[in-house]
């Protein structure tokens, strides 16, 4: 597995590139990047490595630290880039850009977003989402579909589309931004997300080691064993669609719970948000065991316009929600936790990211 580090570096909507010398035509572009010294971190990787291909040097207050993830790793090969975004004031000056790794970098420029779609590696595509986060441009999601990596089904009646990563996408690890989000993510006609669902989260066995939670500092909830239901409108109207379709049997029972129990809360709903829900009724297809329980938890919410998740204890709606647990530990301590009667925990930090720690029953 080779891990790289590099700067998505953003600024009027155009993005800075390098053209390496195995790439004589231009039509293999990618972010600067490189790899990571020994204990280097990946930040301060991604920093050294774009300041020795392109002269750039970034002043860190514009750099969000969290790390972003393109992954893939299959029979063939596997490539880890761990990648921070730097988006630079209009205001600011072009940056100098002044190639000093001449023995593989022969070309570094900052590109427009249609230069750059037609231009960057292939595999880099979905980097290319950061450049206007409220739509995902057609040629990342045909690519991801033309792959097998994520599926498409579209609503009954009315131009929506929903998007979930596919059983290929998890066996070849095959992980960044839009695969990660596409868990259910609500799309419309021009590709304009309009419900975004809870992104993709793992275990901690499964984090890679660069993005493991290095903080006790979260909230803890139950993992109930049920079925995501991702709330949408349509004519004004509310409806649960699951994962990967608007009309699966889950998603049925969920409509019918919603509409039979809580028909009379719908005044209280903002159709600004997104709200998740785990679904549960009694069915064959999940390991607990929750008896006659016919029922909607609400999980949390996400602002769609401002594009934020809205923590499940600022959310003003009198319906059943996963249970808070209150006691701390650290993740081990949590992880040696185990009963018959639940699956697991979920565990919130404050960058909104979550991890899920699983019973070994």
């Amino acid at each position: 597995m080779r891990i790289t580090a590099g700067l998505l570096i953003i600024h009027r909507n155009r993005v800075l590139l390098v053209q390496q010398r195995c790439d004589p035509d231009k039509s293999r572009l990618s972010i600067p990047k490189g790899g990571i010294s020994d204990g280097e971190c990946p930040l301060d990787a991604a920093i050294r490595e774009t300041a020795e291909e392109t002269g750039v040097i970034v002043d860190r207050k514009y750099i969000d630290t969290a790390p972003r993830l393109l992954n893939i790793h299959n029979k063939v090969f596997g490539r880890r880039l761990i990648y921070f975004i730097v988006n630079l004031p209009d205001n600011d000056p072009l940056p100098h850009i002044e190639i000093y790794d001449s023995r593989e970098i022969v070309w570094a420029g900052m590109l427009d977003a249609e230069n750059a779609f037609v231009h960057i590696q292939r595999s880099q595509l979905p980097i290319l989402f950061h450049l206007d986060e409220t739509h995902i441009d057609s040629r990342i999601l045909d690519r991801l579909l033309s792959d097998g990596y994520i599926s498409k089904s579209r609503h009954p009646t009315e131009e929506l589309y929903i998007y979930d990563y596919t059983n290929k996408c998890k066996r070849d690890e095959y992980w960044n931004e839009v695969t990660l989000w596409c868990r259910g993510i609500i799309l419309d006609g021009n590709n304009k997300i309009l419900y975004h669902p809870i992104k993709k989260f793992f275990e901690y066995e499964q984090l890679y080691p660069e993005f493991r939670p290095r903080t006790s500092d979260f909230k803890i909830y139950e993992k109930k064993d049920g079925f995501l239901g991702i709330l949408y409108w349509t004519d004004g109207l509310p409806f649960l669609a699951t994962r990967n379709s608007f009309i699966s049997y889950p998603g049925i029972r969920g409509n019918a719970i919603l509409y039979n129990k809580y028909s009379h809360l719908f005044h209280l709903l903002d159709s600004r948000y997104t709200y998740f829900f785990e679904i549960v009724f009694p069915n064959d297809f999940l390991v607990t065991d929750y008896g006659e329980t016919e029922d909607l938890f609400l999980l949390g919410a996400y602002d769609n316009d401002k594009m934020l998740e809205i923590p499940l204890e600022n959310i003003d709606l009198p319906i059943p929600r996963v249970r808070r647990y209150h006691m701390h530990g650290g993740i081990s301590e949590l992880m040696q936790h185990d009963s018959a009667r639940g699956e697991g925990y979920v565990l919130l930090f404050d960058d909104h990211s979550r991890l899920k720690i699983k019973f070994p029953q």
